[in-house]
């Protein structure tokens, strides 16, 4: 907010005669700066990395998946699962029947 009030006060005079120039100076200045949330498919492209561990991909996709708004656990497991690179655990892990990221974390010994 303080941002958009200094941008304000500092704009020469008579630069704005209309709603429409207001509106077209402010996105122009504004648009580039704004992070757009992420969704599922930001998630699902979390992938685990060659030579990353288990433990260290575990923590990139939480972390990405900490700043996603209101994302379904069925969302967030089958990214996860998709992104690991283990088959055998992959497998293990799709037979399972937990229904939140939490029993699924908590249902193995990492």
């Amino acid at each position: 907010m303080e941002r958009a009030q200094a941008w304000l006060e500092h704009l020469p005079m008579d630069s704005i005669h209309s709603w429409a120039d207001f509106e077209s100076i402010f996105v122009g200045n504004f648009q580039g700066t704004y992070v757009r949330p992420g969704n599922s498919y930001d998630l699902k492209a979390c992938k685990q990395k060659a030579g990353e561990t288990l433990r260290e991909y575990i923590h990139r996709f939480s972390k990405q998946c900490n700043e996603l708004p209101d994302i379904m656990d069925a969302d967030v497991i089958g990214a996860f699962i998709s992104g690991m690179t283990n088959e055998a655990l992959v497998h293990e892990l799709r037979c399972s029947k937990q229904r939140t990221m939490l029993e699924l974390v908590r249902s193995k010994k990492w």
